[in-house]
């Protein structure tokens, strides 16, 4: 295994007056890396461009730089080697789309690199297609994630969450033994499937179903009576740690009416 393997670099330069203005170019002169790693790191995100107020990550090499311009590299071998989790499409109807998304996937990315991130791995899939997202997409979460490629139906489909036309299924693990599930939000259900206990530890697992695609609420409530999504202890700000929590809540079957055909649609992932 190279030294190089093992390295972390977390470092600002300023271009100077005989510095290159070239990106790879500075970046060669200033950084004890090889330029296909140079390169391989910038294409996932873990380098940055600060130019005054503006801060956007650096993926062109050839980028013509200023003087005064800060480059930030933040580069972890083992992290931009990792795969990571991957998104799943599971169905393209060419106005809409809807994915899988595993829980702990990052959902814009870190300083060290958005490569794991949804929304870097859908761009990439898309190839730059407009998209609209009808969610706030939550990195510790797994589930469904539908996404509009136009303003019409992605206006159509936000018509039909408000019409309560959506029905989402969500599979829960929570601490503690629950049995009494009343309380929550009206026009949603939740139905304890089985409480189980492992070495003491009590758990339940729940199902809830509810015609809208948050789940701040249903958390937070759960939290407040003493019974906390599994994983949820760990979760904090995301910010800038490697590791990411994951959590067991599930957005797992989502049912609605095509906003195109209004033929019935539902799509599952367990």
């Amino acid at each position: 295994m190279s030294n190089l393997d093992d390295l972390s670099i977390d470092v600002a330069l300023e271009v100077e007056k005989d510095d290159p203005k070239i990106a790879i170019d500075f970046l060669l002169d200033n950084i004890n890396l090889s330029k296909s790693r140079l390169k391989d790191t910038m294409n996932k995100g873990a380098v940055w461009l600060v130019r005054g107020e503006e801060r956007q990550r650096l993926r062109r090499a050839m980028t013509d730089l200023k003087l005064g311009d800060q480059v930030e590299i933040y580069y972890d071998h083992h992290y931009l080697s990792a795969k990571g989790h991957q998104a799943r499409l599971l169905d393209d109807k060419e106005h809409y789309c809807v994915w899988f998304k595993p829980a702990g996937m990052l959902v814009d990315g870190i300083d060290w690199g958005d490569h794991q991130a949804f929304y870097r791995q859908l761009d990439l899939a898309l190839k730059g297609r407009e998209s609209f997202y009808l969610q706030e997409l939550v990195t510790e979460e797994a589930g469904l994630i539908i996404l509009a490629h136009n303003r019409k139906t992605a206006a159509r489909l936000n018509d039909l969450l408000e019409q309560g036309k959506f029905v989402a299924q969500l599979r829960l693990e929570i601490a503690g033994e629950m049995e009494d599930v009343a309380g929550f939000e009206e026009d949603c259900q939740l139905k304890v499937l089985k409480n189980i206990g492992i070495r003491n530890i009590q758990r339940s697992k729940l199902l809830v179903s509810q015609h809208h695609l948050e789940t701040d609420t249903l958390r937070a409530w759960l939290k407040r009576a003493g019974h906390p999504v599994v994983g949820e202890e760990d979760v904090q700000e995301i910010d800038e740690a490697i590791y990411i929590p994951e959590i067991k809540l599930n957005l797992s079957q989502l049912e609605f009416p095509c906003p195109l055909t209004g033929e019935p649609q539902t799509y599952s992932a367990y």
